[in-house]
């Protein structure tokens, strides 16, 4: 079995692979770790000592079995990054938070992909489009940076709410409240869930109850609670 002359790893790299020299120049570092330099019973020299001697030669085996221990440590690692990964997928969304925080009950998811959005005409004001869902016909209304939905609140699946923003993010997309950014199906649809639980407020909410059944998609409220989307309003004189 041919040797490999440490002495020789640094000059003669085009010679040996690149992760065969690094392992070898660890082993070390690792062995005066360890200890594994102590002389043993037999008193033969010290294997740092032998390691750090130019002299001394390593076996192929010898590189070989390091290079596997560094490959079970880089596997050992990747298991762990997987599993992490998994345990983030674990994690609710902020949709679903707010789901379970305010016991909403959702509806049966009725579309497996996106809808198909209508286009119907256009006025000064607006460009107006329609989509089916369900059994119902809904209005769409669009303007610079905002898709208002008629009668949202009748939608009331998140998985269908993403869809239905996916489909009209594909038509124009909105920009995020940064106005640098562009807005989510994601972070749609958890403001849409948020004006659904409005509109189950007591009559008393008003105004804000009333507003609230059809949702405005613009950069205004993404991202924002419950809580913010309530002082946004009430700032502007839309909460009695």
């Amino acid at each position: 079995m041919k040797d490999i002359n440490i002495k020789n790893i640094k000059h003669k790299a085009a010679g040996l692979p690149a992760v065969l020299t690094s392992v070898l120049l660890s082993i070390t570092g690792a062995c005066t770790l360890t200890g594994c330099g102590d002389k043993d019973a037999g008193g033969t020299e010290s294997t740092v000592a032998q390691m750090s001697d130019p002299e001394t030669t390593f076996s192929q085996s010898d590189v070989e079995e390091a290079t596997a221990t560094d490959e079970s440590v880089g596997e050992a690692v990747s298991e762990e990054n997987d599993l992490a990964d998994k345990e983030q997928a674990k994690q609710p969304s902020r949709t679903e938070a707010v789901i379970k925080t305010f016991g909403y009950k959702e509806g049966e998811q009725l579309l497996s992909a996106p809808p198909d959005i209508v286009y119907q005409y256009s006025d000064d004001s607006f460009e107006y489009y329609t989509f089916t869902y369900g059994n119902n016909e809904f209005l769409v209304l669009h303007e610079y940076d905002n898709w208002q939905i008629k009668d949202s609140y009748l939608v009331r699946n998140a998985r269908d709410m993403e869809m239905i923003a996916q489909a009209l993010i594909d038509i124009y997309p909105v920009h995020g409240i940064d106005l640098e950014s562009y807005r989510t199906p994601e972070d749609m649809a958890y403001e849409w869930i948020q004006h659904n639980i409005v509109c189950e407020l007591p009559e008393g909410a008003g105004k804000w109850r009333d507003s609230a059944k059809s949702v405005d998609l613009d950069p205004d409220e993404q991202n924002m609670n419950l809580w913010e989307i309530y002082q946004a309003r009430k700032n502007d004189d839309q909460v009695k």
